[in-house]
């Protein structure tokens, strides 16, 4: 569970657990956590998109089996990310070698899709990294 937390939370290779992200950039790191800039590049056929976004993390353990990351987005003009929030909690599982992660994100923005198919795009695409940071992560 512990070994899980530090790769999750090591922002500056977060890269390696997401075929999206471009770019992590630590902006700042105090005792309140980490502002992160992240660019992020999804292509469908030959329609690209860059996406920006900037967020204040707050990464904690609650005891010896729980962890959490908890991220608010920035707004920011260069962003057309408006308002999110995302939440990692990492608890330990029964079997010693393994932990349990559970992931929630909500965001508001200001993204043109193409019509129709566009937000299923967007879903897959966000399916896509969760099942390949699921498929890396057990190789660290």
């Amino acid at each position: 569970m512990k070994k899980n937390f530090r790769l999750l939370s090591n922002f500056k290779k977060i890269d390696r657990f997401n075929p999206s992200l471009v770019e992590a950039t630590i902006i700042s790191k105090d005792i309140n956590g980490v502002v992160l800039k992240t660019l992020f590049r999804d292509c469908v056929l030959f329609f690209c998109r860059d996406m920006l976004m900037y967020e204040s993390i707050l990464s904690y353990c609650i005891d010896d089996y729980h962890c959490v990351i908890d991220a608010e987005v920035i707004p920011n003009v260069k962003s057309p990310i408006k308002s999110g929030q995302t939440s990692w909690t990492i608890k330990s599982s029964k079997n010693i070698d393994s932990s349990q992660i559970d992931y929630h994100s909500s965001f508001s923005a200001n993204i043109s899709l193409p019509p129709f198919f566009g937000e299923s795009i967007f879903k897959k695409t966000i399916n896509r990294n969760l099942m390949f940071l699921k498929d890396t992560i057990d190789k660290y």
